[in-house]
């Protein structure tokens, strides 16, 4: 019969790898949670505007570039593709978004809303 007997050392290793391994989640955490900032809209590959998503603040317009029509609405600090005559409307069912990295894609008409985030290095931990 064996018997484990874990000593004051060990738990103390233990304890410490764990707060190391939680640090860069840390960092990310605050990241993700930010107030987003702004939102960058891309037509056909090209940045047509950029918006920013504040509180109490209200717009909506028209894409430009479209052979159809689309209707992007900005509302208390969110975005969506309000409405187009695209035929399945995927979109537009994607609904509102206001946190960083969320995206609608409209690939009928080659819309692209992106929420920008903090930017991060060019290299990530992989690539170290």
């Amino acid at each position: 019969m064996r018997v484990f007997c874990i000593y004051k050392n060990d738990l103390l290793l233990i304890g410490t790898l764990l707060v190391l391994s939680c640090l860069p989640l840390l960092s990310e955490w605050q990241s993700f949670f930010q107030d987003p900032g702004q939102a960058e809209i891309w037509v056909n590959g090209k940045l047509q505007r950029t918006v920013t998503l504040t509180p109490d603040y209200h717009e909506e317009f028209y894409v430009q570039g479209i052979p159809g029509y689309a209707i992007i609405e900005i509302e208390n600090g969110r975005i969506r593709l309000r409405d187009d005559n695209s035929p399945r409307q995927i979109g537009v069912h994607m609904g509102w978004i206001s946190q960083p990295y969320e995206q609608i894609v409209n690939i009928p008409y080659k819309i692209l809303i992106i929420i920008k985030g903090k930017e991060h290095r060019s290299v990530d931990a992989v690539s170290q």
